[in-house]
Parts: C-alpha cells; structure tokens; sequence
C-alpha cells in the first residue's frame, strides 16, 4: 500500500513542478541555488506529512537537496468535537512572501484546513497566484469552497471523490 501512495504521491508532484513559471523551471532545469530560494513546500497536516518525503524527492533537483532546509512549517488538525480547523504551529520567515508555495496534504474534504492554511500565508504576504495546493483525493465541496474562496490559487489533485462527482471543472483545478 505504501508503494501505491508513494507513486500517486510522485504523479501529483510532477504535476506541481509542470506547474512553475517558465523563470522557475528554467531554474530548476540548472541545479541553481536561486531555485531554492524561491519556491517553499509546506506540509500542513500530519497526513500531509507522509508525502513530504516524496514531494521534495520530485520538486527539489538533486544535485541541490542537501541545500534545501525548508523553515516554514504549518500544522492544522480539525477538532474532534466541533471539525472547526485549529492552527497548531505557525513558523514562517518573512522571506515566505516572495516564494511559490506549495501546500501539501493527502486529502481535501470540506476545504477548511486548507482555506485555514491559505489564509495564513496571505497574512504573510503571500501573493494568492504563488500558491499551489497538492492532494491526492479531493471533494467536490472542499475544491469549490477552496477555489470560491481563493480564486487565483491552483489546485492539483490525483482525484476527485467519484460519487459526489458532477462532471463539472469550471476553476483552475488540474486532475488526471
């Protein structure tokens, strides 16, 4: 099973980095220094966490990955009582503002961890274009409050739940 993840993890991953600036993947392409600088991968959940291995195995080249420590680090878990998101750990350097973010976790169900995490990078500075948020399996009611809510955001997810599917893609949301 963790062989599956794994490889589902690499196939939105490789979607997250088709999805960089030309600048960017030209950065990329050359191994620069300057890559690392701008781009930063937060993992906002425990869940989200099991992917962050492979994430940065697929975003970050190799021949730089012992240069990249990322700072920032973000945890949300909805509580048990109320399934209201609580923010945990907010650590963000202020050099965040300036960066292509990608938001990672596993699964986007009803948005509100993720709206939670959006709107903490926007108090940050972050400009709403430089996010990228990265699932594996999604709802059709968290992409729509997610993309209602932030519309300049992309979303890339592996799958939408197939019964509450309505044929419809009508924001920026990539799924293969």
């Amino acid at each position: 099973m963790t062989k599956i993840i794994d490889t589902l993890t690499e196939q939105v991953a490789e979607q997250g980095l088709q999805s960089l600036s030309e600048n960017l993947f030209d950065l990329y392409n050359n191994n620069s220094l300057e890559y690392l600088k701008k781009i930063c991968i937060i993992c906002i959940s425990n869940l989200g966490k099991t992917m962050e291995s492979i994430i940065n195995q697929k975003l970050i080249p190799v021949a730089l990955r012992s240069s990249y420590k990322s700072a920032e680090n973000i945890l949300i878990q909805s509580d048990k009582n109320s399934n209201e998101p609580q923010l945990f750990v907010c650590e963000l350097n202020s050099s965040i503002k300036d960066k292509q973010v990608f938001l990672v976790d596993a699964v986007i169900s009803t948005g509100s961890v993720a709206i939670m995490a959006i709107k903490v990078l926007l108090d940050h500075n972050v400009k709403e274009e430089n996010i990228t948020f990265l699932s594996l399996l999604s709802s059709p009611k968290g992409l729509y409050m997610i993309s209602k809510t932030f519309p300049k955001i992309k979303i890339i997810t592996l799958n939408i739940d197939p019964i509450y599917e309505d044929n419809s893609n009508p924001f920026n949301i990539i799924t293969y």
